[in-house]
């Protein structure tokens, strides 16, 4: 997550992730306007269509997730959002506001702390970089072995929905063997996409794993903080006995000090009142002996 000097924190994985697409459907769209075989156009379309959905997504999340959505769909280019969300030509221009608006919050937040975010949640980072790559590769794999097929004799790929089964079943490696290249290009087409399925279906089987074992983790942190919690909570009302006790203990000793205290006073006033009686009854027998004397 990031934040820009105007908006709430934005997950900028997410927001690269949705930038990428709309770069891909733009590009995409280029392609259907060039003077390209009829299947080329049919297929780079299916995967357009493909994009319809989180695009939609995206669209909905937005105007959820906004503080005002009169705001969002008016002054924040909604509307956009949603035009260029349909699976229309003519409407898939209105992409590159997305694409524009995308990029202005991202290059807010610095590539700096991009990359910070990128690096700090590599989970989701690896995942939507994975969609990504899987898109990219099915479409022009696929766009290269039709390229490179079609033309040949006893070639079984020679449609737009041929390329995309073909390319689908290789990169999963699952491999039917319905659908297959004959010439020398299609077979290095085979390889690299076999190759690629490889790693990218790895690294969802890792995102995958960790998905399932965090949720674990961060509960046990969450128990193990828990008991810390209670065991410190214990440890400061034992603490706060203790004081309450030695207070107590204090309190006593100094009532029996001021009592001791009290009592020695005592004894004092009751000592000089015997020394002036004694010293009064010495001078009574003193008088009296010297009268008896003369």
């Amino acid at each position: 997550m990031a934040t820009t000097g105007e908006q709430k924190p934005i997950n900028t994985n997410y927001e690269i992730f949705i930038l990428a697409l709309s770069v891909l459907s733009i590009f995409n769209l280029i392609v259907e306007l060039l003077p390209i075989d009829q299947d080329v156009k049919n297929l780079v379309e299916i995967f357009d269509v493909a994009l319809t959905p989180i695009f939609l997504f995206d669209f909905l999340s937005r105007l959820i997730k906004a503080p005002s959505k009169p705001g969002y769909l008016i002054k924040g280019g909604g509307w956009l959002d949603f035009i260029g969300s349909l699976p229309f030509p003519g409407l898939r221009i209105a992409r590159l506001f997305r694409m524009w608006r995308v990029y202005r919050e991202l290059h807010l937040i610095g590539m700096h702390s991009l990359w910070r975010a990128y690096r700090k949640s590599h989970a989701e980072s690896a995942l939507l970089t994975l969609i990504f790559l899987t898109i990219v590769v099915l479409e022009y794999a696929g766009i290269f072995i039709l390229v490179t097929e079609r033309h040949e004799a006893d070639a079984n790929i020679k449609t737009a929905s041929d390329a995309l089964w073909w390319a689908y079943v290789t990169i999963t490696t699952v491999g039917y063997g319905d659908r297959y290249p004959v010439t020398n290009e299609g077979r290095i087409v085979g390889i690299l996409l076999m190759t690629i399925g490889v790693g990218l279906f790895g690294v969802i089987t890792g995102y995958l794993a960790n998905a399932f074992l965090k949720p674990a983790s961060a509960e046990q942190s969450e128990t193990d903080n828990h008991h810390a919690t209670d065991n410190g909570s214990a440890t400061s009302n034992d603490l706060q006995a203790a004081l309450e006790e030695i207070r107590k203990i204090l309190l006593e000793q100094e009532r029996n000090t001021a009592e001791i205290q009290k009592r020695l006073e005592t004894l004092d006033e009751k000592q000089e009142t015997l020394s002036a009686e004694m010293k009064a009854k010495l001078g009574e027998i003193s008088g009296l002996l010297h009268e008896k004397v003369e």
